[in-house]
Parts: C-alpha cells; structure tokens; sequence
C-alpha cells in the first residue's frame, strides 16, 4: 500500500492568504452583533497582531505592510486586481509591478500616429476608488520646448 502523494505546500503563499484574511478581519467595517465595545476592542486588537505580526516583524516591516495596503487601495481597480493577484510582499515590489501592468498595457496599444504618445491618467470614481484611463497627448513644440497637450481620452479596451 503507497499512501497518497500531495502536491506540496507553497508555505509563502498559505502565509500570504492567511495575513490577508486577517487583514480583512482588521479592516472589516461591521461592528459584531451583540459585541460589547470591549470585546470588539479585543477582537480588533487580535486581528491586528495577526495582520501585522509585530513578533515576527521589524517597525520598518510593520510600517511597510501598511503602506503596501494603502497603495493596493488608491491603484485603479483593473491594476489593483491584477497586482493582487500577484501577491507582493513590499511596498516596492508592488510598485514594481504596477509599472509592469502600465508596460503591458501601453505596448498593447497601437496608435494611427506615431508621433501621438499615450499616457495613463486615473480618474476618480467616488469613494476613493479611482479607474485606469488613457489620454492621447501630441508634443507641441513651444519656445521653451516639447509640452504635451492632452487630445482627449483614449480608451484601449
């Protein structure tokens, strides 16, 4: 008898989606029914430790797990998704590779000039959420040099 063979356990990836339901549980805006302000209080402080994992972590650390959260968040929604779905550890990484996605998305472009150039803009759309659009921009050669002037949006997609 061969007992069964199991793929193997990606021990990084198991401890990634684990801090991010902790994240979530931290984050989470529903105050408990029928939780005490105390016991919400306590709750929060768990998940906290569990998000952050200061025993494991430097200050630095710490800090920059906060704030590879707010940059997740301010990333339009098509970036965020698909920087997320490559789990970054740090800050810089997922800036990383949100410069990655802009590449991608920029050479996939094919323009009727090639003089045009295409940049991406964010615009917002309420509740701090903001969405990946395209404007079209012509040099104009001016007395102090090349300024782009933007034509109108462009949308790839």
């Amino acid at each position: 008898f061969c007992p069964p063979i199991h793929p193997p356990v990606d021990v990084n990836a198991l401890l990634k989606d684990i801090e991010e339901y902790n994240r979530q549980r931290f984050r989470s805006d529903a105050l408990p029914l029928g939780k005490r302000p105390w016991q919400t209080l306590f709750q929060l402080g768990e998940a906290a430790q569990r998000w952050l994992r200061p025993q494991d972590r430097t200050k630095g650390q710490i800090v920059d797990v906060v704030i590879l959260e707010q940059f997740l968040h301010v990333l339009p929604l098509e970036m965020q998704a698909w920087v997320r779905s490559r789990k970054p550890s740090t800050s810089q990484e997922a800036a990383q590779l949100a410069e990655v996605y802009l590449e991608q998305q920029v050479s996939l472009l094919i323009l009727p000039n090639a003089r045009n150039v295409v940049v991406p803009l964010t615009t917002s759309t309420g509740q701090g959420r903001r969405d990946l659009q395209w404007a079209v921009v012509v040099p104009l050669t001016t007395s102090t040099g090349k300024v782009p002037i933007p034509v109108g949006p462009y949308k790839p997609f």
